[in-house]
């Protein structure tokens, strides 16, 4: 009886493994040498070049604005929300030839990105908006 029943599980048995354990650990695959791949890779062209006319989209003038001008010696712009902090000063610095001292952004509740653009005390603020023609 033991030899039969024995047979019988001999021939029950399938070809996949049975899994003892609960985690199933995919099994290891031979490592491809680097630099080689099978398929050409998708050519991107730095997706976040932008020129100064890009980044800066206007000044602001709004009375928060001014008070910022005369307060705290800053300008005030709307940038693209994708533009970092060096791209807006080098925006500022190439399109108005000022030297920036810092920038700090924000991304307001409408959804767009305000440069606050500070400028060194030997420049005026509110000369530079006269002289832009914002004011």
């Amino acid at each position: 009886r033991a030899a039969a029943t024995k047979e019988m599980l001999k021939r029950s048995r399938c070809k996949r493994p049975i899994w003892h354990t609960l985690r199933f650990r995919r099994p290891k695959t031979a490592p491809t040498p680097k630099g080689s791949t099978e398929r050409p890779r998708k050519v991107v062209i730095n997706p976040r070049r932008f020129d100064r006319f890009q980044v800066l989209k206007t000044p602001l003038t709004t009375e928060t604005a001014m008070k910022e001008m005369e307060d705290h010696n800053t300008l005030v712009f709307l940038c693209h929300l994708k533009a970092k902090k060096p791209q807006i000063k080098a925006a500022v610095k190439k399109s108005y030839g000022v030297d920036v001292l810092n920038v700090t952004t924000m991304i307001t509740p409408q959804g767009k990105k305000k440069a606050y653009v500070r400028l060194p005390p030997d420049v005026e603020a509110l000369d530079k908006a006269n002289k832009i023609g914002f004011i």
